[in-house]
């Protein structure tokens, strides 16, 4: 099982509320692409981004937007405002997106 595939089923485990989208999503549903990170759409409500952070807390989350790559901490999931999150952990590259062309505001 691919560190990718163990991240999605972390965000199902803590009832994270996304839906998989991007290149990801295209591989699950038999697509030859290759990509080396999960997109996902995200509702950026602050329980849903507790969670997220509870999903992700010990794989060590960075910010990779800015390239300073600040730590995703539980202060900031709390927060209200996102847009998107982009983040590095342990296992990969999570895009974590508030609006997505087909899916909406989710």
């Amino acid at each position: 099982m691919s560190r990718l595939q163990e991240l999605l089923k972390r965000l199902v485990f803590h009832k994270v509320e996304v839906v998989l989208v991007g290149g990801y999503a295209a591989q699950a549903v038999g697509c030859s692409l290759v990509t080396q990170d999960v997109d996902v759409a995200c509702r950026m409500t602050s329980d849903n981004l507790l969670r997220l952070y509870a999903a992700l807390e010990n794989l060590h989350p960075v910010h990779r937007i800015p390239f300073s790559r600040p730590a995703f901490t539980k202060e900031e999931a709390a927060r209200s405002g996102w847009k998107n999150i982009y983040l590095q952990t342990d296992w990969g590259q999570l895009d974590c997106l508030g609006e997505v062309g087909g899916v909406g505001e989710f």
